[in-house]
């Protein structure tokens, strides 16, 4: 059993060692690599999810693991889910981090600013806010909006979402357990692409592999969500 040593804070993320990957990132040494735009694929995706009883299966052991297996039972919802996540969670609302769209993560991260910002600063970010409009509609604004989108960010990046909220982290550990059932659901959903699916794992990230006869890798990084394969591999890589 894995012991919180006396430093440590409730809901804070615990280094743990992981099982041993799948494949390690050399068996991508000579594949064009391409990565999957997950993005642009979700809605189809999420269909996908649903009408496959085995991917759901799959969600949820993983997520269990990953909870009970690195004992991080403090990890849940920010709306108070306790236990071994269920697919069936998602009826309530209830969505891991790693299932949650783009659009929902922002929208949490800015409740989370308006949660710490004083009366001032929520005031200025109104009045940016504003003055972005009003330049979107007149002509000739281009380096005026450059300006106010960059004094947003700087007061944006003030209050980052708090530590002791679980599900502002961005555990190194999720992408394994993501990875579990995003293999399943590629071997689904992606299947005319290639034949051959391989979870890909290093010490640090992550990541769903297809391997094709053209010699073509397909990548899925559910964590980075981007489609530069360059990005996905430094992560992969690095120490």
């Amino acid at each position: 059993m894995t012991k919180i040593s006396p430093g440590s804070k409730k809901g804070q993320q615990l280094t743990m060692p992981m099982a041993r990957p799948e494949e390690n990132p050399d068996i991508l040494d000579g594949y064009t690599l391409q990565a999957i735009d997950l993005r642009t694929d979700w809605q189809q995706l999420l269909q996908t999810i649903h009408d496959n009883k085995i991917i759901q299966q799959t969600m949820e052991k993983s997520y269990q693991d990953f909870q009970e297996g690195f004992k991080l039972k403090d990890f849940k919802h920010c709306n108070g889910i306790k236990g071994a996540w269920s697919f069936q969670d998602i009826n309530e609302g209830i969505y891991p981090y790693t299932l949650t769209t783009t659009d929902w993560v922002l929208e949490y991260e800015e409740k989370e600013w308006e949660a710490q910002a004083s009366d001032d600063d929520y005031a200025a970010k109104s009045a940016i806010n504003n003055a972005i409009e009003k330049c979107k509609i007149l002509k000739g604004n281009i380096e005026i909006l450059k300006e106010l989108e960059s004094a947003k960010s700087k007061l944006v990046m003030k209050y980052p979402p708090r530590p002791s909220k679980p599900e502002s982290w961005r555990p190194q550990n999720a992408s394994h357990w993501s990875s579990e059932w995003m293999k399943i659901l590629a071997e689904i959903h992606y299947h005319k692409l290639a034949n051959v699916w391989k979870l890909i794992a290093s010490n640090t990230h992550s990541i769903v592999a297809g391997l094709s006869e053209n010699n073509n890798a397909y990548l899925i990084d559910i964590i980075l969500l981007t489609t530069n394969t360059q990005e996905i591999y430094k992560a992969l890589t690095q120490e």
